[in-house]
């Protein structure tokens, strides 16, 4: 299948896997930051944004390979693989399916590594398409204040006054038209990729930003278990999303990471 994928900048190909209830436009200031020095590769997960579903559900595998398969048919050889939450879960059950094909793993707040129960997993999936539209619906009158902000942005953004207008619009809005997020939802939460990690035979590092929630301290000591000799890059003042809160800082660890990881 064809994915929707904005294709930029020449060099060592570096492919971007966005996460939940986000797109591929997450990436368009990594993308501008490394421009001179990395051909970025960023595709809207199948069943997000404009690709559409590889199935009538959410499954890993298949969403991997189709990335895989994308990525593969475009640079004719190996890529970098950088995946963020929901995202960082398909780059691993990518790297793990296919070895061969990545030269290095970048996992940035990885969903996968911190289980819930089935029941929980369950209502969590079953709410948040409507949590995510409910934001859709307030966020234009309420996103004029700045607390209206920081509601609909928390655990994201940690200081939404350092986005746009237009970023704010666009961060609220995404969602919209995103066919698989209740069980993409479901396994973002209920998924345990710690084995995955440990038997994946691909270098690895990790990264995230100091203020975010939702990287709970127990996700950070299983990565750092599994992987002790992964290189971690921390991002100073950002929440969920610091390749859009903090690019230029994103940018600097991400390429310090694919330099460092071996």
């Amino acid at each position: 299948m064809a994915l929707a994928i904005d294709d930029r900048g020449s060099g060592d190909p570096l492919v971007l896997v966005h996460g939940l209830g986000t797109t591929r436009w997450i990436w368009e200031e990594t993308s501008a930051q490394l421009s001179g020095l990395r051909r970025t590769l960023a595709p809207d997960l199948p069943g997000f944004g404009q690709s559409a579903p590889v199935g009538p559900r959410f499954e890993i595998e298949a969403v991997a390979d189709a990335i895989a398969e994308e990525a593969w048919r475009r640079t004719q050889g190996p890529f970098d693989l950088l995946g963020h939450s929901l995202g960082g879960a398909v780059a691993l059950t990518l790297a793990s399916r296919q070895p061969d094909r990545v030269r290095r793993l970048i996992l940035q707040a990885p969903a996968g590594f911190h289980p819930r129960p089935p029941r929980l997993a369950e209502g969590i999936a079953v709410l948040a398409p409507g949590a995510l539209a409910a934001r859709r619906l307030l966020g234009g009158p309420v996103s004029k204040l700045d607390a209206g902000r920081r509601l609909l942005l928390w655990g994201a953004i940690h200081d939404p006054g350092r986005l746009t207008a237009e970023q704010v619009h666009r961060m609220l809005s995404a969602s919209r038209g995103a066919v698989s997020l209740r069980d993409a939802a479901r396994f973002a939460v209920a998924a345990d990729l710690a084995g995955t990690l440990r038997d994946t035979d691909v270098p690895v590092g990790f990264i995230w930003g100091d203020s975010d929630p939702l990287m709970r301290p127990g996700t950070q000591e299983v990565l750092r278990t599994c992987r002790p000799q992964a290189p971690v890059g921390v991002i100073a003042d950002a929440g969920h999303v610091a390749q859009l809160e903090r690019p230029k800082e994103f940018a600097a660890a991400v390429e310090r990471l694919l330099v460092t990881v071996s």
